[in-house]
């Protein structure tokens, strides 16, 4: 059996020379979790730099292909893993094979500080909030059987790729078998303070009434500045 046949997961890094030193810090704790789990030969970690020239999106088309695992998950580089990240997916699809994805359990810190949860499910086809928790569909942060998630290739902008990605698969119903993680597998840092995402999650529903939601903000930004937005990112 070749090595690609046998590799059950790619983990997916974006990032930017700038950044070197965060991908460094994500990267050794990742080949921790894999050396320690014994699990080298089942999951990869590729990595694509460059100095903000490539856009975000066109970079996770070109990791998306050259990914040899059946699923695929991405990391941000300026975010953290929980300890048992590696280990807990790969249980949960070698237990389940052929699941669509996994459902995962997120905490969200604004400016390092207010963890929120949020969900990333099939459950939910739509983006939503309650009571300082946050419920969303699968997303970049999900790992995703390959061959379903390079159906969609990210538009090659440089803001708001990965939600227009994620709402195209719930529009296509792409995602129908999940298994859901129940401990918080990542630690995600927003630059947000809390305050302004706190007064976004109490207007959700004017600005969802008035079509203002999150997941169109890509066809927004294209109509405003063009199909390349400047806005920089990984």
């Amino acid at each position: 059996m070749s090595a690609a046949a046998r590799m059950l997961l790619s983990i997916l890094i974006p990032t930017l020379a700038s950044r070197a030193a965060l991908y460094q810090r994500l990267t050794s704790e990742l080949r921790r979790q894999i050396e320690s789990a014994g699990l080298q030969s089942e999951v990869e970690i590729l990595g694509l730099c460059d100095d903000g020239a490539v856009p975000v999106g066109a970079k996770r088309n070109t990791l998306l292909r050259q990914a040899q695992g059946q699923y695929v998950v991405f990391t941000d580089d300026d975010d953290q893993v929980s300890a048992g990240y590696v280990s807990l997916i790969a249980q949960a699809l070698r237990a389940n094979p052929g699941i669509d994805c996994l459902g995962i359990r997120v905490l969200i810190y604004f400016r390092g500080a207010h963890p929120s949860e949020a969900t990333h499910s099939i459950q939910y086809t739509d983006l939503s909030s309650k009571a300082g928790r946050y419920f969303r569909p699968p997303y970049i942060l999900n790992p995703i059987r390959r061959d379903i998630a390079i159906r969609y290739p990210f538009a090659e902008v440089r803001y708001s790729e990965d939600f227009d990605w994620a709402m195209r698969m719930v529009r296509d119903r792409a995602l129908q078998r999940e298994v859901m993680i129940e401990p918080v597998l990542y630690h995600y840092y927003s630059r947000r303070r809390w305050l302004y995402q706190w007064l976004l999650d109490q207007s959700e529903p004017l600005r969802h009434a008035l079509g203002l939601r999150m997941d169109k903000r890509l066809t927004f930004w294209r109509r405003i500045k063009g199909s390349d937005s400047q806005t920089p990112s990984a």
